[in-house]
């Protein structure tokens, strides 16, 4: 996705249509913010998510559930607090990264394992709204 961002978003695309989505070069704290919380998804969200539907004893589905749901909290507490996006009030790259396995929470996760947000999903909840 990095290359894609540096390849084809404004100003460097060759139509000028395409929109960033890092934060400005001028914001090198923000950008780092972005991949850093990409990795994060990486290496915690995505593998959290996967062993919770890979599991197949209750108990051990119980156990990976709660583990999944403290790393959704975790992407929650890094929002940007008023949203509606991860950085803010424009989607970008954090948001482009985990959609898909918003997506999966709401489809597989249901499916396969039961998995419901608590009611009270918060700034989870208006991200999700804006983003699926």
């Amino acid at each position: 996705m990095e290359y894609l961002e540096e390849a084809y978003s404004s100003p460097n695309a060759p139509d000028g249509q395409h929109p960033q989505i890092l934060p400005p070069l001028s914001d090198p704290y923000g950008r780092a913010r972005a991949r850093l919380q990409a990795d994060q998804i990486n290496r915690t969200f995505v593998p959290a998510f996967y062993r919770f539907l890979q599991a197949q004893e209750t108990a051990k589905q119980i156990q990976l559930g709660k583990e999944f749901l403290d790393e959704l909290e975790k992407f929650a507490i890094a929002m940007d607090p008023e949203g509606p996006f991860f950085g803010g009030n424009e989607l970008g790259f954090v948001d482009i990264m985990i959609a898909p396995w918003a997506f999966r929470i709401t489809n597989v996760l249901k499916h396969y394992r039961g998995f419901e947000l608590p009611p009270t999903k918060g700034r989870y909840q208006k991200w999700a709204d804006a983003v699926l």
